[in-house]
């Protein structure tokens, strides 16, 4: 199951993080306009990248690595927002803040999924019998 489950949030996360590079690097006027506040967008966008790379991660480690996640989504944020100047887009230190707290909040809610997943199967184990 856990090799599945590696496969299958690597896919999700790859084609997640491709869409999501491309979008972001489309020249303005490019998409049709959505009515949500571009915080919003970059929160949501950021949340879902974490949660994605999170659960991938944990699949492979088999532990959770939460501050590795967060550096790795901290930093490719950065690197999106200097990279959105050469698509005539504006690099905006307040859109890498929204990219941050989303990703923070993608951690939490990871963690969170974890411990009700934990705590579900742990009462699924059968106790071991002291009889012999």
């Amino acid at each position: 199951m856990t090799t599945r489950l590696y496969r299958s949030t690597l896919f999700l996360l790859v084609c997640y993080w491709l869409t999501m590079f491309i979008m972001t690097h489309m020249p303005p006027g490019a998409l049709r306009p959505v009515h949500v506040s571009d915080k919003i967008q970059h929160f949501a966008g950021y949340m879902v990248l974490t949660v994605l790379l999170d659960i991938t991660l944990f699949a492979k480690l088999h532990s959770s690595r939460a501050w590795v996640t967060l550096i790795i989504v901290l930093f490719y944020a950065a690197f999106d927002e200097a990279l959105q100047p050469l698509t005539h887009r504006s690099a905006d230190l307040a859109d890498w803040f929204a990219d941050g707290a989303g990703a923070a909040v993608g951690i939490c809610l990871t963690g969170v999924g974890r411990s009700i997943i934990e705590r579900f199967s742990s009462r699924r184990l059968p106790s071991p019998s002291l009889s012999k």
